[in-house]
């Protein structure tokens, strides 16, 4: 069970104060290249093998990421670039906004990847997709104790993948699109990694996705 939602913001107003108000730590949006300086955050690009990426304008500006196989393209934000102490005993929440190219990213769990982890707290969280034949799309935080399938229509078009944790119970619960789609996910133990990561992190298949937003941020 996760635990009632913070009352602070209502007794802020009561008592004529400013409410907390949530703390972005790292974010792409839209169409910029992530490293080109006009995100919000420095992010840093690792590429190797047979990649390519692009930006893509529309309804829904993204940046399109391509991983051809044997190797991996994804875009880091290390800790140094990135205050996380605002998440010491708080909840938070990972974002993607995000349009999987299913017939590009065959079924290795983290053909596309979206990662937090932080060796401070402790904890590591990876959300991964992958695709089968039959249009369906598979969505793994972790490991695939905790993983849902996507139907063709619910996977088709980008989709909000929202992982939130709560400091209490020490879990997470994943939503998609605001539905809540699973419950009590434990952490990865981690002593080392403090990361975010996000794009095609795998050397062992190949996938392609088209990421409108990436962000972390603290819940108050």
């Amino acid at each position: 069970m996760f635990r009632t939602r913070n009352l602070l913001p209502l007794f802020c107003l009561a008592l004529g104060m400013s409410p907390v108000r949530a703390s972005v730590l790292a974010e792409h949006v839209g169409d910029n290249a992530p490293d080109s300086g006009n995100d919000r955050s420095p992010w840093e690009k690792v590429s190797e093998g047979n990649m390519s990426e692009e930006p893509l304008s529309g309804d829904v500006p993204a940046w399109r990421i391509v991983d051809r196989g044997n190797g991996v393209i994804y875009y880091k934000l290390s800790p140094e670039n990135a205050d996380v102490s605002p998440l010491e005993g708080q909840e938070w929440k990972l974002s993607a906004k995000l349009q999987v190219d299913r017939s590009d990213t065959p079924s290795h769990p983290f053909a596309v990847t979206v990662e937090y982890a932080d060796a401070k707290l402790g904890l590591r969280y990876a959300m991964g997709f992958s695709a089968a034949h039959t249009g369906e799309l598979t969505v793994t935080v972790n490991g695939a104790e905790d993983s849902i399938t996507l139907n063709e229509s619910e996977a088709a078009g980008f989709r909000l993948y929202e992982l939130v944790f709560d400091p209490g119970s020490q879990q997470a619960k994943l939503l998609v699109d605001g539905v809540e789609r699973l419950d009590a996910i434990r952490p990865l133990k981690n002593s080392t990694l403090s990361r975010i990561i996000w794009g095609c992190g795998s050397t062992k298949g190949h996938g392609a996705a088209d990421f409108h937003l990436v962000r972390l941020e603290s819940i108050p």
